[in-house]
C-alpha cells in the first residue's frame, strides 16, 4: 500500500509539474498559412518604417533584411535591434545582399521586449537570440545609456505594435564577441572603447552563480525540456522510494551481513583457507560499511532500517524545499536587487539568526527535560516546525511591509526544530543501539544525511530551474512535497518500538497487566500510544484511558494545605512506611511526593503506584488500602515480566523531578 501511494504520488507530481511549467506551442497546426500570412505583413511593416523619412537613418538595415531574411522565420512575436546607417557604412553595396545570416539572426529576440520592459533586465543578464544557442548581454541598464553587447540603444520603441518591438542601435552585434551559450552563463562587463579584436574581446569566467539574472524570457516553444540528466535524476528518485519500500516490508535489510565466512581446512600434509563470497560481494560491503554500523544489522534494533529509510526520504524532501524557500527568502533581501544595499540584507540577516538563537534557547529551558520522555512526539513536532518556518519564508516575499517579521517567525520556527530534533536523535541512537555503539550509529547516520543533502541539493536545484518565473508550480512542488515530508515523517516515529518506559507506555502496559496478567511487547504497545502532540487530544477514541493525565509527579510540600498536610502525615505512618514517595488525592488527581532519598528505582515505582490508584479509583473507595495490596501482590511480578519482554526498567523517562521531601514516620510524625 505505501509503496503504491509513494510511486503514485510522485509520478503525479513529476507529471503536473512539467505539465504547469510547460506553455503551449503558439502556433495550432490547422492555422499555418493564416499564421504565415500575418508574419508577412508585420514584416513588411518593419521594412516600410525603417524605410520612411522619419526614421531614414535605418534605410540600410531595411535593405538588408529584405534581401536576406526569410518571412517564413519571422516569430509571432519579436523583438529587433536595428543598427544605424553609420553602423553599415564599411559595408558595401554588394554585400548587403550576401550579409551573414547569422549575425542577422542575432539581432533578433524571440519575444516581444519594449524599451519599459528591457529595462528589468538586470545588467549581466543574457537574452536568447533567434541564432540558436546564442544570447544577447545586458551590458548597462540604466536609462540614459542602455546598452547591449557595449551597443547603445539610441532609438528605443522606434516601431511597436501588439506582437513586435523594434529599437535602433548605434553600433552592429557581434555574435563571435559577446554571444554565450545559455541564460545561465555570465560574461565579464568590458569597456565600451574596447576594439573587437581577439585579444580586446570580454573574458568568459567561470559562472559561480551570483550574478543576478533577468526576468526569465519564455520562447515560442516548451520552456521545459526533459534531459537525459533530468530524467536520470527523476529514475535514481525512484529507485530510491522503490528500494525503501523492500527494505521496509521485506525484511531484506538482513541481505546486508556485514561479515565475511572463512573455510578452514586441515589435514595431516597441508593447510587451505577459501574465502566465501566474490570479489564484487566484498567491494559492495566496504561501501555499505561506510553508511551502516559495525556489525549490522545484529548491532542495531530491528527497528533502525524502516526509520532509516522514512528518515532519509523526508530529510531529501526537506533539502529540496529549502532551495525553494532559500531563493525566495534572498529575492525578498535583495539580492540582484540595484537598490539594495550589503549593509541593510546583512541587517536582515543578522535579525533572522538572531531571532533564532534566542527562541532555540527559550525552547530549551521551557521543554528540554520533556524531549527525552516524549521522543516520538517531539520528533514529529520538531519537522512539523521546521516546515512552518520554510513556508514563512516562502511567503514573506508577499509582504514586503511584513518581510521582517515573517521571516523571524519562521526563524524561531525552525530553532524548535534544531533543538527537538537534535534531542530527540540522541535519545533514538541510545535505543538503536544494541552494542554500545552509540558513537558508530551517530556517526553512519551522518554519512546517510550528507547523501540525501546532496541528492536534494541536485533535486532542489533541478526544481527551481524548472520552476523559476512559475508561481503555481512553486506553490505546487513545495506543498506537495512537503505533504509527503509529513507523511514521511509519521511513518518514521510509527517504526519507532521504543523499550524505554514514559508515562504513556508505562500507563498502557499496566492496564493491559491488570486485566490479563500479560505483558505486551515493544511492538504492540508501538501501535497503541499516541504520537502526535496532546493538543490534539480531542480527536482520539473516547473509550482510550490515560491514566497518566490524572497524576502529578514531584508535588512541592508547600503548595498543599494545612488539612492536605495532616493527611499526608497520616497516609506516611499508615501506607508508606517502608516508601520512598507519598500519594494524596487531591480533586481527582493523584500527586506523588518523592522522598529527597529515592532513587530511579523509586520513581518508577511510585508512578506505577499511582497508576493502580487512578485504575482502581472508578471501582472502590478505599483506594490507597487496594492499590498497596496490588503493589505487595504483583508489582515485583510486573517489572520481572516487563524485563523478560525486552523493556528497560532501570528508570522511569520523566521531566526531572525538582521538589523532594523528608518525613519521619516515628516516633512523631513529621513532614518537612
Amino acid at each position: 500500500m505505501a509503496s503504491k501511494f509513494l510511486l503514485i504520488f510522485f509520478f503525479f507530481f513529476f507529471t503536473t509539474l512539467t505539465t504547469i511549467t510547460s506553455a503551449t506551442p503558439s502556433t495550432p497546426p490547422n492555422k499555418t498559412q493564416i499564421n504565415l500570412s500575418k508574419q508577412q505583413l508585420q514584416f513588411q511593416n518593419i521594412i516600410e518604417t525603417l524605410m520612411s523619412s522619419n526614421t531614414g537613418n535605418f534605410s540600410n538595415w531595411a535593405v538588408v533584411l529584405s534581401a536576406t531574411f526569410d518571412p517564413s522565420r519571422f516569430p509571432l512575436t519579436a523583438t529587433f535591434f536595428i543598427p544605424s546607417n553609420n553602423a553599415l557604412s564599411n559595408i558595401t553595396a554588394s554585400q548587403f545582399l550576401q550579409f551573414d545570416s547569422l549575425t542577422l539572426a542575432y539581432h533578433i529576440i524571440p519575444q516581444k521586449l519594449p524599451f519599459s520592459l528591457l529595462q528589468n533586465f538586470k545588467i549581466g543578464s543574457r537574452i536568447p537570440t533567434l541564432l540558436p544557442n546564442q544570447t544577447i548581454l545586458v551590458t548597462n541598464n540604466s536609462e540614459s545609456n542602455f546598452t547591449i553587447d557595449n551597443s547603445q540603444i539610441t532609438h528605443p520603441d522606434l516601431y511597436i505594435n501588439g506582437a513586435i518591438a523594434v529599437h535602433g542601435i548605434g553600433s552592429l552585434l557581434n555574435y563571435s564577441v559577446f554571444g554565450g551559450g545559455g541564460l545561465l552563463q555570465d560574461h565579464q562587463i568590458s569597456n565600451p572603447s574596447s576594439s573587437d579584436n581577439d585579444d580586446q574581446s570580454p573574458e568568459l569566467p567561470k559562472d559561480d552563480g551570483k550574478k543576478p539574472m533577468g526576468p526569465p524570457v519564455k520562447s515560442n516553444g516548451w520552456s521545459f525540456r526533459l534531459t537525459p540528466k533530468n530524467l536520470f535524476e527523476m529514475i535514481l528518485f525512484f529507485v530510491m522510494l522503490v528500494l525503501g519500500w523492500i527494505l521496509e516490508y521485506q525484511g531484506l535489510h538482513t541481505m546486508f551481513e556485514l561479515s565475511l565466512t572463512a573455510v578452514l581446512t586441515a589435514t595431516p600434509s597441508s593447510l587451505s583457507l577459501q574465502r566465501s563470497g566474490s570479489r564484487f560481494k566484498e567491494v559492495s560491503t566496504r561501501i555499505i560499511e561506510a553508511f551502516v554500523p559495525e556489525g549490522f544489522p545484529s548491532s542495531v534494533t530491528p527497528d533502525y532500517v524502516p526509520f532509516q529509510i522514512w528518515d532519509s526520504l523526508q530529510g531529501l524532501s526537506t533539502y529540496i524545499r529549502t532551495m525553494l524557500s532559500t531563493q525566495a527568502l534572498l529575492s525578498a533581501i535583495g539580492v540582484g536587487e540595484k537598490s539594495a544595499t550589503v549593509i541593510g540584507a546583512t541587517f536582515q540577516w543578522f535579525l533572522r539568526d538572531f531571532t533564532g538563537m534566542l527562541g532555540g534557547i527559550l525552547f530549551t529551558f521551557y521543554q528540554g527535560s520533556n524531549l527525552d520522555s516524549n521522543a516520538k512526539t517531539w520528533r514529529l513536532v520538531a519537522d512539523l516546525m521546521n516546515d512552518l518556518g520554510m513556508l514563512m519564508d516562502l511567503v514573506s516575499p508577499l509582504f514586503p511591509s511584513a518581510f521582517v517579521v515573517i521571516v523571524c517567525l519562521g526563524s524561531i520556527s525552525r530553532s524548535f526544530t534544531g533543538v527537538a530534533s537534535g534531542a530527540t536523535r540522541a535519545a533514538l541512537t541510545q535505543h538503536f543501539s544494541l552494542q554500545n555503539n552509540a558513537a558508530d550509529i551517530s556517526a553512519k547516520e551522518g554519512s546517510q544525511e550528507t547523501v540525501a543533502t546532496m541528492t536534494g541539493m541536485i533535486l532542489g536545484m533541478l526544481l527551481a530551474h524548472i520552476t523559476m518565473g512559475h508561481s503555481l508550480a512553486i506553490w505546487f512542488s513545495f506543498l506537495s512535497l512537503t505533504m509527503f515530508h509529513m507523511y514521511a515523517n509519521y511513518r518514521a516515529v510509527r517504526c519507532l518500538s521504543l523499550t524505554t518506559l514514559n508515562f504513556e507506555r508505562s500507563s498502557i502496559l499496566l492496564q493491559h497487566f491488570m486485566e490479563t496478567f500479560k505483558v505486551l511487547s515493544p511492538q504492540q504497545v508501538s501501535s497503541m500510544e499516541h504520537i502526535l502532540p496532546s493538543w490534539t487530544s480531542l480527536w482520539r477514541s473516547k473509550t482510550a484511558k490515560l491514566l497518566h493525565k490524572r497524576i502529578h509527579l514531584g508535588v512541592r510540600v508547600s503548595s498543599l494545605k494545612h488539612s492536605e498536610m495532616m493527611n499526608l502525615s497520616e497516609s506516611a505512618g499508615s501506607y508508606y512506611k517502608k516508601a520512598k514517595y507519598l500519594l494524596m488525592v487531591r480533586e481527582g488527581v493523584i500527586n506523588v511526593i518523592m522522598h529527597k532519598q529515592s532513587t530511579a528505582a523509586d520513581i518508577l515505582q511510585s508512578f506505577v503506584h499511582a497508576l493502580v490508584m487512578v485504575n482502581l479509583d472508578d471501582r472502590t473507595n478505599s483506594a490507597h488500602g487496594e492499590s498497596l495490596l496490588w503493589m505487595d501482590e504483583n508489582y515485583a511480578d510486573f517489572i520481572a515480566k516487563l524485563k523478560s519482554s525486552g523493556w528497560k526498567t532501570e528508570r522511569l523517562l520523566a521531566p526531572s523531578i525538582v521538589w523532594r521531601a523528608n518525613w519521619l514516620c516515628e516516633p512523631n510524625k513529621k513532614i518537612e
